[in-house]
């Protein structure tokens, strides 16, 4: 993790410590007590005569490197973000090398035929849920078969049920994050969480002070493209606006919340990444969820690699550790070698615009403004966001859990070795099962309305 832990403070006089997210750059002295430098403030109440200071707690150099130290290397075990994705990535190496690759692919095809024809049969009842849908957020929802995905989720027994209905009613910003029953709970990060009234509370400061957050950054060209980049989502139909100030009261009865948005350069280009940042002003601070978010980085990668290395015997025998005490067992099949057996390929699949995909729920609308400066007329302009704003702490969670069960349900139905981290979806297997023409993890996605990004297939 990132801090050492969460603390707390009461003390009978009340002071200003900024904003939450605010790191302090310096020793604060609260009563008798010292918040040391580096700390991040999370929240601050005065109830009853006493301020209470929430914040993240730095690491120390000794206590970092002693948790460092206590943490398992991925050479020595294998290191997946859930045992449903170690389950999932066993069976799909134990009977790839067990089948054969001739009977993969074409049961690869034969499921992809499957899914078409059950798409279809299905459409129906698709254009019935998205005429049921908003038509601001039928508009970013408008390509996904949610009917398709929940009954091909209830075919393969997936725990997390609710995670179609959520995509249709759109995934929450604020508040207590709704339960992802496909992952492992843990303590939430945010233990101590402002309410919503508590940020509308101070919806004007926030109004007032947003003119001072949204200006020029003093790198025209970053100014410039952010903001083309928020004309361009808005002809998407993933913002809409611009709206004044006024309309916004009128829409939202004065208790909307801003966000500012901002650029950073990224990469060797300097390419340029939006982000609203939806800390300032409180937003995030009252996200809370014992949801653990499984992102299977280089650790998994490195997992999946390792199953296949290690699934064939020198007896000929094939033997895949699923964990959790269970283990398969069989021959492998006689078009494999085991040289051909571990000729491994990677390839990631990226969601292009993973976000915009989806859309925030609608009672948290006005939650959701962003303010950003338009260069060209030296002001700032407001839009209110339909898909998720890159920049908020439920977003991550509202985009993971659908993004968990598109790894599992793709994993399990075309028995692909895969992963995902966030938008990415990287798979790992013999170059014996590569099928030009049915590309599983691509298939699958597009027929259930993701966009991939083909530039970026690798």
């Amino acid at each position: 993790p990132e801090y050492d832990g969460v603390e707390v403070i009461e003390m009978p006089d009340e002071v200003d410590l900024g904003l939450p997210g605010t790191v302090f750059d310096s020793e604060k002295v609260l009563g008798d007590k010292i918040v040391p430098k580096g700390a991040r403030l999370i929240q601050t109440t005065w109830r009853n005569g006493v301020f209470r200071v929430v914040f993240n707690r730095p690491w120390t150099p000794t206590a970092f490197l002693k948790a460092a130290s206590s943490l398992k290397h991925p050479i020595d075990g294998l290191m997946f973000s859930a045992d449903s994705a170690r389950e999932a990535a066993a069976k799909a190496v134990f009977e790839a090398l067990t089948r054969g690759p001739t009977l993969i692919k074409a049961g690869r095809r034969a499921e992809m035929e499957r899914w078409r024809a059950l798409a279809e049969s299905l459409e129906e009842a698709e254009e019935k849920l998205r005429a049921a849908i908003p038509p601001d957020e039928r508009r970013v929802l408008s390509s996904k078969r949610i009917v398709l995905f929940r009954r091909l989720l209830r075919e393969i027994g997936y725990v997390d049920q609710g995670v179609a209905g959520r995509m249709a009613a759109g995934f929450q910003l604020c508040g207590r994050i709704e339960k992802n029953r496909a992952v492992r709970e843990r303590e939430p990060k945010n233990p101590f969480p402002s309410s919503r009234a508590e940020i509308c509370r101070a919806a004007a400061v926030a109004k007032e002070q947003i003119g001072e957050v949204v200006k020029p950054s003093g790198d025209d060209d970053m100014d410039r493209k952010v903001y083309e980049e928020t004309v361009a989502e808005a002809k998407e139909g993933w913002l809409k606006g611009p709206w004044t100030a006024d309309q916004l009261n009128s829409r939202h009865g004065r208790m909307w919340i801003p966000s500012s948005r901002f650029g950073i350069r990224q990469g060797a280009e300097g390419k340029v990444r939006v982000i609203d940042d939806l800390s300032r002003f409180g937003q995030n601070s009252t996200v809370v969820s014992t949801d653990e978010v499984p992102l299977g980085g280089v650790d998994e990668i490195a997992g999946m690699v390792k199953l296949w290395a290690q699934a064939v015997q020198p007896d000929g025998s094939v033997v895949v550790d699923c964990g959790g005490g269970r283990v398969l067992r069989g021959r492998l099949h006689q078009e494999w070698t085991p040289n051909s057996a571990r000729d491994l390929r990677g390839r990631a699949v990226d969601l292009k615009a993973a976000y915009k995909q989806l859309t925030r729920c609608r009672a948290d609308a006005a939650f959701a403004i962003v303010a950003v400066w338009n260069p060209n007329k030296n002001e700032v302009e407001y839009y209110e966001a339909v898909a998720l704003p890159f920049g908020g702490s439920g977003c991550v969670y509202g985009f993971n859990r659908a993004a968990t069960a598109l790894k599992l349900l793709v994993s399990s139905d075309f028995l692909v070795c895969q992963s995902n981290f966030y938008d990415d979806f990287p798979c790992v297997e013999p170059a014996a099962l590569y099928d030009e023409e049915c590309d599983p993890v691509v298939g699958a996605l597009e027929i259930l309305g993701w966009t991939v990004s083909t530039k970026k297939l690798k």
